[in-house]
């Protein structure tokens, strides 16, 4: 008789209440659906379209053809360690680059070795061949993922930068700038491992509070160089002026912008903190309040 009571006491739901409760799940629904239709943009490599002919059925199925008992398939594979492979041979030819410098302010010739312009022309076939292979199979829709537009674009600043071979024209800034785009490659590697793609997207999400914590940062550096310029200059330049003074420490906050300078590279960067501060301590001990203020805010506040 008490259950009884007990059920007859529970109050029962309303029917606009239970269709309220119907709507909000079907808008959940179709919102996650929407959400992987965007994300999946391009047709389903394991199911191409029934209107796709054979021969771009067979170029989709070379490349997403999955290693067994995995999602990676086996044409991400081999443009992954070409792609690795790329960023060895970057480093060395950037080494001969770099030393190339040295050698052209003695008067001497330098050239990139054969076998790494060989091998550009190899890697570069290669993205050549992967981009080409995709615009066959999606056509149209090859441009409506980021990653595609990005592979496109470092393929084309690769034809770009072989302008840049002649030594005269290896000297202009813009192909120099256009063959350091090369490095884009690596992040090919992201499209064939889901991990390291989630981890971007999650730095990515991440790089609105970063931005604005940087500018906070940045603001706040500002306002103690303000304040340094205007009280610490003096002591600062009584103590650095004789020929016994730190080089260094010279004229570090004879302006805002040396300030912020000096503010930055001890604070954000942890370079030699009491270097130029523990002097001017020593000398007027009442600056420790606008050293260890600047230190608290910004560096164990902001920056953690």
């Amino acid at each position: 008789g008490a259950m009884a009571d007990a059920r007859r006491k529970k109050p029962r739901l309303s029917a606009s209440y239970m269709e309220n409760i119907d709507t909000e799940e079907s808008e959940v629904r179709d919102g996650w659906t929407r959400h992987l239709s965007s994300s999946e943009v391009l047709p389903s490599p394991r199911r191409p379209k029934e209107s796709w002919d054979k021969a771009r059925q067979a170029v989709n199925f070379v490349l997403y053809c999955p290693v067994p008992r995995t999602d990676v398939s086996i044409f991400g594979v081999a443009v992954t360690v070409v792609v690795l492979v790329n960023m060895g041979v970057m480093i060395v030819e950037t080494d001969y680059s770099a030393a190339c410098v040295e050698l052209e302010a003695l008067g001497e010739d330098c050239f990139t070795p054969s076998s790494i312009l060989i091998l550009n022309v190899f890697f570069l076939s290669v993205y050549t061949i992967e981009c080409s292979l995709r615009l066959f199979v999606f056509r149209c829709m090859y441009f409506e993922t980021k990653q595609n537009c990005l592979d496109l674009f470092v393929v084309i600043a690769g034809f770009i930068g072989y302008v840049g071979l002649s030594e005269q024209m290896a000297k202009v800034m813009v192909l120099r700038i256009v063959r350091i785009t090369r490095t884009l490659r690596i992040l090919k590697v992201l499209r064939y491992f889901k991990t390291l793609n989630a981890m971007v997207d999650g730095m990515l999400g991440a790089l609105d509070a970063m931005v604005s914590g940087l500018i906070l940062t940045f603001c706040l550096l500002v306002v103690w160089a303000m304040i340094a310029a205007e009280l610490l200059n003096p002591i600062n330049y009584r103590l650095t002026s004789g020929p016994d003074g730190d080089e260094q420490c010279k004229g570090a906050f004879e302006t805002v912008g040396r300030s912020t300078l000096y503010f930055f590279h001890t604070l954000v960067a942890g370079d030699s903190w009491g270097r130029c501060a523990m002097p001017i301590i020593k000398d007027s001990p009442w600056t420790i309040v606008i050293f260890a203020c600047s230190l608290v805010t910004v560096q164990l506040g902001f920056l953690n």
